[in-house]
């Protein structure tokens, strides 16, 4: 009888301090070539040979995993899941042979509470496989789902495992109910292949007593930008069309679920967000043009189907490359004009200082305030945008002071603005770092972000969005901004591959390390039927339940009078546990070994619960 392989990958045997990247480079190929040796060879436990048998072993939701990647033999094979009340968490474990998985299936059913009557119901239960997202499209190494070193990692989660992978993580996600009796549940899943033997892994789920928010009540921030073009090009839909308006939607309900702040729509077209068409654009009758919001209409109907009021409702009006240039020369903006009588799609331009985009943008401004007073949204979250280390002149910053008194700025910059030529910033992602500002950032009434902007390699990590927002909220910040959702690698209009929208060749004039790629484009992925979630979003998604759970501590703390009813000993535990928090979430890399995010989790929300009780405000 064959020896079922569940641990296959040896123990890292080659020393971390071969620095040199040439000797990394050969160890990292020797390493490759030895496993995949080993593979072959089809070496199993007890000497057996066990050819082209699949192999089951554990990883955490943060790992990159990819092809390549040594997988720890030492490590439990089992599922261990953390998760508030009314909260989400996620486990993993890695299936992958020496040919491809075709028929990979996996199931789960209750999880028991030992002991007890208490079950967690499988419908409560999502398992998901992690894809191969970005194998067809064109990656540079610090952007897209790149890892370490520039190696593409699985990241999109789809329902359906891949036929031709060698190697699938399968994802077991926990939607935990509001009611859910707190305590460890245990079950298992049943991992499966053609004919092989199933493989069965031990399930742990934990359901912490604290409860979570509900998403639109983070207090954390999330700014991601939704691209409607990039999904029509991506499904090769038409424009505005019911299909791309389902696909859009499909966008949108993911943002919905980590309580997304932000909304964009474009009132001019070609800005650095790479759109080649504005949403509010003119319709041409004859001679008569006249303001159009078909598409805007349709387009916040799907929004306010999937999502809560936004806390930053910006309308992009300006980018700078539509302004005075140095040379005091005015350099046109332009807005979509369709034909009525044909739909034929073309653009009229006009400069900024011109009486026809002062009645233009009057309008806009107007027609967008009463779709967003029918909607019951404020007008505090009426934006304009978007300024960078360059500003809108002083000319154009009164125009829209006139045509829209209760507006005020969106700026992506390197540095603290609060203000241009006068007029208020409302929303700012910077990309300076913490120092010149002090923790808990949610305290600030000003919505000032962190825009993650690096560049490197590890940026876009699930390990670095398992503690980005939580990193920002120590630094000062309210959150993360200026993310990208869905600027998926597409192929422009005419058969031109593009790596992204976001500030596509000759769109924008923005400064190249401000672009929207250097943190992530596109933290969804696009699966056959619409947007999937990735390890990514999870990561963030987990994130922002951890700093919910610090806030309600930081918030207790920061009350004189609540503090007293916690005593001296938990308000010590308190200030240890969220010092050490601080330290975690400023490594690049997650915490120490032996402290995995579960853990740190489960020890923040039996905290916040302690913390909440003795300060009488359970929820």
């Amino acid at each position: 009888m064959p020896v079922e392989t569940r641990l296959l990958f040896p123990a890292d045997p080659f020393s971390d301090a071969m620095k040199s990247p040439f000797r990394r480079l050969a160890c990292a190929s020797l390493k490759f070539s030895l496993c995949w040796l080993l593979l072959g060879s089809g070496l199993a436990r007890a000497g057996e040979v066990a050819p082209r048998r699949l192999c089951v072993t554990s990883a955490a939701i943060t790992d990159e995993i990819a092809d390549d990647t040594p997988l720890d033999t030492r490590r439990e094979v089992a599922i261990h899941i953390v998760a508030p009340r009314n909260g989400v968490g996620s486990g993993v474990v890695v299936a992958r042979s020496t040919s491809p998985v075709a028929g990979l299936a996996a199931t789960i059913g209750d999880l028991h509470r030992q002991g007890t009557a208490a079950v967690f119901s499988a419908a409560q239960l999502q398992v998901r496989y992690a894809a191969r997202e970005g194998a067809k499209n064109r990656f540079r190494p610090d952007k897209g789902m790149r890892g370490a070193g520039g190696r593409t990692f699985y990241d999109g989660l789809v329902l359906a495992a891949p036929s031709d992978a060698l190697t699938v993580p399968i994802w077991v996600t926990a939607r935990v109910p509001a009611g859910a009796v707190p305590g460890d549940y245990e079950g298992k899943l049943s991992v499966t292949r053609g004919t092989d033997a199933p493989v069965t892994v031990p399930v742990t789920l934990t359901v912490c007593a604290w409860k979570s928010p509900d998403p639109k009540d983070f207090i954390s921030h999330a700014g991601l930008i939704e691209s409607p073009e990039s999904v029509a090009l991506k499904y090769g839909v038409p424009y505005w069309s019911d299909k791309h308006f389902a696909l859009i939607g499909s966008v949108l309900a993911h943002l919905a679920q980590i309580g997304n702040k932000v909304l964009t729509v474009s009132a001019i077209e070609n800005t650095q967000l790479g759109n080649y068409q504005s949403m509010i654009r003119f319709v041409q009758d004859g001679e008569r043009l006249t303001v159009d919001f078909n598409v805007l209409d349709r387009y916040l109907a799907v929004y306010a189907e999937h999502c809560p009021p936004p806390q930053v409702f910006y309308v992009y009006v300006w980018d700078n490359h539509f302004d005075l240039d140095r040379n005091g020369k005015w350099r046109p903006a332009s807005v979509t004009v369709v034909d009525k009588a044909t739909g034929k799609i073309s653009s009229r331009s006009f400069a900024f200082n011109t009486a026809e985009a002062e009645k233009y943008f009057q309008e806009v401004m107007d027609g967008v305030r009463q779709r967003a007073r029918r909607l019951g949204w404020k007008d505090e979250s009426i934006m304009l945008g978007t300024a960078s280390d360059s500003w809108p002149s002083r000319a154009t910053t009164e125009m829209f002071r006139r045509v829209a008194p209760y507006a005020r700025w969106v700026v992506n910059s390197h540095t603290f603005v609060r203000q241009i030529n006068g007029v208020e910033v409302g929303y700012l992602a910077c990309v300076r770092a913490g120092a010149t500002k002090e923790g808990m950032g949610w305290r600030d009434p000003r919505i000032e972000t962190r825009f993650q902007r690096d560049k490197h390699d590890r940026e876009c990590s699930p390990e670095r969005w398992r503690s980005l927002v939580e990193q920002a909220l120590v630094c000062g910040y309210c959150g993360q901004g200026r993310i990208g959702a869905d600027f998926w690698h597409v192929v422009l209009p005419g058969g031109r591959a593009e790596e992204e929208m976001d500030n596509r060749a000759g769109c924008s004039g923005w400064t190249g390390n401000l672009m929207l790629n250097c943190s992530s484009c596109a933290m969804l992925a696009a699966g056959p039927d619409g947007a999937v979630s990735t390890a990514r979003f999870e990561a963030l998604r987990e994130c922002l339940q951890d700093c919910e759970a610090r806030i309600a501590i930081e918030k207790v703390l920061v009350d004189a009078d609540l503090r007293k009813r916690l005593g001296a000993d938990l308000v010590k535990r308190c200030t240890a546990e969220l010092a050490k928090r601080a330290r975690i979430v400023d490594r690049p890399d997650g915490p120490e070994p032996g402290r995995p995010w579960g853990q740190l989790s489960r020890d923040l929300f039996e905290l916040a619960t302690e913390v909440e009780e003795q300060a009488g405000g359970s929820r």
